[in-house]
């Protein structure tokens, strides 16, 4: 799973307009979607592990909170 979330991660720290993408898919997307983003960010073990699956330098730590803030749109989608 480890790499799973390390290629999740870089998916939405390396792609800005992501949530734009999603929002523009098939409605059926778009509910699995936030379906599965719910669930993972109600997932203490998950939460924990996306700060280590990113650089360990400042400037990418604070960009942590930007991936969670693109997740949480998306949960809501």
């Amino acid at each position: 799973m480890s790499h799973d979330i390390e290629d999740l991660i870089a998916v939405f720290d390396g792609r800005a307009e992501l949530v734009d993408d999603v929002k523009s898919a098939e409605e059926d997307l778009i509910t699995e979607l936030a379906k599965r983003f719910s669930e993972l960010l109600l997932d203490s073990s998950f939460l924990e592990a996306v700060p280590g699956h990113m650089p360990a330098d400042s400037i990418s730590q604070q960009r942590v909170s930007a991936v969670f803030d693109a997740m949480r749109i998306i949960a809501k989608l």
